[in-house]
């Protein structure tokens, strides 16, 4: 029932009810009588009607809060009758069962004890809409109800009448009457709420496309722009399919269809080998031109997705476009083979250069080409990988993943000079990127320049960058070198700051390393009384006494972690060891057999069990 303000005094029984129905406040309004059958036409809705002849009477609709745009009421007996159009637009149609749930819940939250008769299916202005009767009690006042609603190209209508219960076969007969007074205008006219509706050849001379759409369905869609930002261009039909076109300029040597494809499915989130494929093949291939048709089905938890590509190669170019939709929406609207065959690349057009992109489209041009890069890369081809990480950085020079896999890839070519230069530059602008610090570290020590390494370190922390990976860093290198005594002033001073589990377990390490066991095992025990003993702290507890030739002590280790937190693979393994080292073979066998049993398929197990199974008589 929509909000209606009706006026107090001779206007009907009704009028307070209604107002309790619309939660308004009572005003006098004024009436426009008439005395003759008239055309109305509300074209804004594409409809036009015959209002009835006198005695009923034409409500003044601006001085009404409601959502009818034509109202009429007849006094002996009486009977309201109100029509209710909207524009809710082709992308977001209700369909008939669904319009007909919100109308029944509307009007059982705005009464008492509303109950619903049958639901009639039946064709209005040529739409197959539905008709109920309802009935319903506010105010004291019962009312009966006649409703007829239905949907088409974008538009909803209601046409409701009301009356005393007493009167249901009038209410009926007026309704009837007035439904078949109605028409649409223009039957074929689509609505659309989202967007206007692309009724002329797109063509985009910047990117090089035209797109010639068959039908009037697409919409110009901004929103789905800025969901794929590296699209061209973006639309979406009114029967639920979206489409976007990708226009990508390549990098020498020129990438390969497949590279391609990793690439422009990255940036939808997307890995093809995870879809079901339903096509993946090459449909034409001319003199410079390759085009490669897909077809996927992406499952979903409540809907699975058609998605449809056509990839162009060109001229060191590609161009995509792709539509997908819903599986739910399939129907014999969606024609996604013509539309994507409609686009037609422009011979004459002047591209625009990518500096003329926006930043959000350079950066996810960025994307495409920083992993058609990690293709190659994976392959093990770098300068194929350089090639499109340099591009990759020049879109978008924010990108610190096409930095650091610049650096890398000079670094896997063994261009040790140039992955501490490019190194050295990135670090300007992506100074926390810890790949880059590891890639010069790695660089400097392939080299030999081992004592330039420990000032890096010494920098990384000195400017709050310390992360327990680079302390852990930091520390195997002094430890290689064999300076403990500043790997113990460093750790120790660490510690200090952060007293991290990580940190406090180097601590005893590098406590251990100089020769300080009870330092070391104090440090241990302090840390697995006030943390909590974990198998790692068990284990850092077991080496310790271990590297002292401590075994029974290491055992008697062994036997608490297994009291407390169970039989292991890693404590049956580090007991068959210490036994193997003892010449205990029986036990060590027993020990690796234990592992065996955890971990059935383990091949450091069976080739340990395998080992004593050698040295036993």
């Amino acid at each position: 029932m929509p909000n209606i303000e009706i006026p107090p005094g001779n206007v009907g029984r009704f009028a307070a009810v209604l107002c309790l129905l619309s939660g308004v406040t009572l005003c006098f309004v004024l009436l426009a009588p008439v005395t003759g059958a008239s055309s109305v036409t509300l074209e804004e809705y594409n409809l036009r009607f015959e209002s009835p002849e006198h005695p009923w009477v034409t409500m003044d609709l601006e001085r009404f809060e409601t959502d009818a745009k034509f109202m009429v009421r007849r006094a002996r007996p009486e009977v309201w009758i109100m029509v209710i159009p909207e524009i809710v637009g082709m992308e977001d149609a209700l369909d008939t069962t669904f319009l007909g749930e919100v109308v029944r819940s509307n009007l059982s939250s705005l009464g008492h004890g509303t109950t619903f008769g049958p639901v009639e299916q039946m064709s209005v202005m040529g739409i197959a809409g539905e008709a109920m009767n309802a009935r319903t009690r506010a105010g004291g006042a019962d009312l009966h109800y006649n409703y007829w609603y239905g949907s088409h190209n974008g538009l909803m209508f209601q046409v409701v009448a009301f009356g005393d219960p007493d009167d249901a076969d009038e209410v009926y007969r007026a309704h009837r009457a007035f439904l078949t007074g109605m028409e649409l205008i223009d039957p074929g006219k689509i609505f659309t709420t989202t967007g206007e509706l692309i009724e002329e050849p797109v063509e985009r001379h910047e990117d090089g496309f035209r797109l010639v759409f068959d039908r009037s369905e697409w919409i110009y869609s901004e929103a789905l722009a800025e969901e794929f930002p590296a699209a061209a261009f973006t639309a979406r039909s009114i029967y639920g399919a979206q489409l976007q076109v990708v226009r990508l300029d390549l990098a020498e040597p020129m990438a390969e269809m497949n590279a391609i494809i990793e690439g422009l499915l990255y940036v939808q989130d997307m890995v093809l080998e995870d879809q079901e494929v339903l096509l993946n093949r090459d449909t034409t291939a001319t003199e410079g031109t390759t085009i490669r048709e897909i077809k996927l089905r992406i499952p979903g938890g409540t809907d699975s997705i058609h998605d449809h590509y056509r990839i162009i190669k060109r001229d060191g170019r590609i161009w995509m476009i792709n539509t997908w939709i819903e599986e739910s929406l399939i129907d014999e609207h969606w024609l996604p083979d013509a539309t994507l065959e409609s686009m037609e690349l422009i011979a004459e057009a002047e591209l625009a250069p990518a500096e003329t992109f926006s930043g959000a489209r350079r950066a996810a041009k960025c994307q495409i080409l920083n992993k058609i890069g990690l293709y190659y890369f994976t392959r093990d081809d770098f300068d194929t990988a350089l090639a499109y990480f340099r591009v990759a950085a020049e879109l978008d020079p924010e990108n610190a993943y096409a930095a650091g896999n610049i650096v890398h890839s000079h670094f896997m070519n063994e261009n040790y000079e140039e992955t501490i230069a490019k190194a050295k530059y990135y670090l300007h602008h992506f100074p926390e990127h810890n790949d880059l610090w590891l890639d010069k570290v790695d660089a400097l020590r392939a080299l030999e320049r081992t004592d330039e390494i420990v000032p890096i370190y010494a920098q990384i922390f000195a400017e709050g960058m310390g992360s327990d990976y680079w302390l852990g860093e930091y520390l195997h290198h002094l430890v290689e070198e064999a300076r403990l005594t500043e790997a113990r002033e460093v750790i120790e001073r660490e510690a200090d700051r952060d007293p991290s589990i990580f940190r406090r377990r180097w601590k005893a390490e590098i406590l251990n390393l100089s020769g300080e066991f009870e330092a070391a095992e104090k440090e241990l025990s302090n840390l697995g009384e006030q943390e909590g003993w974990s198998s790692i702290l068990f284990g850092d507890m077991v080496a310790l006494y271990e590297s002292y030739g401590e075994f029974e002590q290491a055992l008697a280790w062994i036997e608490r972690q297994e009291e407390q937190i169970g039989v292991s693979y890693d404590s049956s393994m580090t007991r068959g060891r210490i036994q193997l080292e003892r010449g205990l073979y029986d036990e060590a066998h027993s020990a690796f057999e234990m592992a065996l049993r955890q971990r059935p398929r383990d091949p450091l197990a069976q080739e340990a069990l395998d080992h004593v199974n050698s040295l036993m008589p």
